[in-house]
């Protein structure tokens, strides 16, 4: 994703990529990508962990930073659009589990017991910014979806934790170094594990994603 960078073109005043979230709801991107992959690529294989069309990405990124609206149609390939949306959670300037909060939540799924470790997890995310839990939620009712079809898409619980944590859950800068990466990789990866597994649990029921048939 980092080629992204060096295709984009001059932004506009209406930047969604790379800016903070600043709405009390969840941004239009998501919702509409989520919903697309939803309908259209629960039984695709590799979902998320096989790339889209970088120059796709980069276009569709450059139309919304410069304040067109998205429209997903047929032509968008699902690994596009998992790439895009991909792409938006990278470039939170703080992540979406949130630079101030990294630590807890690695504390927190070391802790001895499922239910317990779910009561803390839980109690971190209900200490997050309303977008941010809104926007957590609303993924990880999706991503436990993705899960529950892995016998077709081959993307069970663990492997979408592993290709999307590093965009979900990320070290603060002043704690950046690759020792530190290494050694908490395992860590978070697990708290992603959860947060696909258990949503209802840790950020409660997410009446905003309708489930198609299996």
């Amino acid at each position: 994703m980092n080629e992204l960078k060096n295709q984009t073109t001059s932004r506009g005043p209406s930047c969604v990529f790379g800016v903070p979230l600043d709405s009390k709801t969840i941004p239009p991107l998501v919702d509409q990508c989520v919903e697309h992959l939803l309908a259209k690529a629960l039984h695709v294989v590799g979902l998320f962990r096989i790339p889209g069309s970088l120059s796709t990405i980069a276009t569709l990124r450059n139309s919304l930073d410069q304040g067109e609206p998205l429209h997903l149609t047929e032509e968008h390939d699902p690994f596009t659009v998992a790439g895009l949306l991909k792409l938006y959670l990278q470039e939170l300037p703080d992540p979406l589990f949130t630079h101030g909060r990294y630590r807890s939540w690695l504390e927190a799924v070391q802790r001895p017991g499922k239910e317990d470790r779910l009561v803390h997890l839980a109690a971190i995310a209900g200490t997050l910014p309303y977008p941010n839990h809104a926007l957590l939620s609303r993924l990880f009712h999706f991503f436990k979806v993705l899960h529950e079809h892995s016998c077709d898409n081959k993307m069970p619980y663990n492997n979408l934790a592993i290709v999307l944590a590093p965009s979900l859950l990320r070290p603060p800068p002043d704690l950046v170094s690759f020792h530190s990466v290494l050694e908490d990789s395992p860590l978070v990866i697990r708290v992603v594990e959860h947060c696909i597994l258990f949503p209802k649990q840790i950020f409660a029921p997410d009446d905003s994603t309708s489930l198609p048939e299996p």
